[in-house]
């Protein structure tokens, strides 16, 4: 069965841009798994920009996915910018395959919802690298950690 991946694009600023493309387990695609926290409130949060001095980053929770506005949550909406920035910082395009469950995942599809949530462990399991997001820093991450 299908299993989409995003890939976010390097840019700096602006929209965070990503491409929805299919590929098949049984093909073993290369590809990064992301994790994080569904329940988020930072919705219009304002954190601080590291690469400028006195500026704020707005989480607005919308990305362009194959030039459509989409919906994210805020907390996927911040994993991707600081992916992007990170590439930024390394001057490097970010061209690596994600699966994330929120945008390769039909949420409105029931049966393919079940389906995908069944073999969820084979995809994090054939991943190269998962990425677990715990969301912006704060005093409980930084106690966690």
């Amino acid at each position: 069965l299908p299993d989409p991946s995003a890939r976010a694009s390097s840019k700096s600023s602006g929209a965070i841009h990503c491409v929805l493309s299919h590929a098949f387990l049984e093909e073993s695609p290369q590809y990064h798994a992301l994790s994080y926290p569904w329940q988020d409130s930072t919705l219009n949060v304002s954190f601080d920009d590291p690469e400028a001095n006195d500026s704020k980053v707005t989480i607005d929770g919308f990305i362009l996915l194959n030039n459509q506005l989409v919906e994210v949550t805020p907390s996927l909406w911040i994993a991707l910018w600081h992916f992007r920035l990170i590439a930024q910082q390394w001057l490097v395009q970010l061209h690596t395959a994600f699966w994330i469950d929120a945008l390769c995942i039909n949420q409105s599809d029931i049966e393919e919802r079940a389906h995908q949530v069944s073999i969820m462990g084979d995809i994090y399991k054939n991943a190269e690298c998962v990425h677990a997001w715990l969301g912006l820093s704060t005093k409980a991450i930084v106690d966690a950690m």
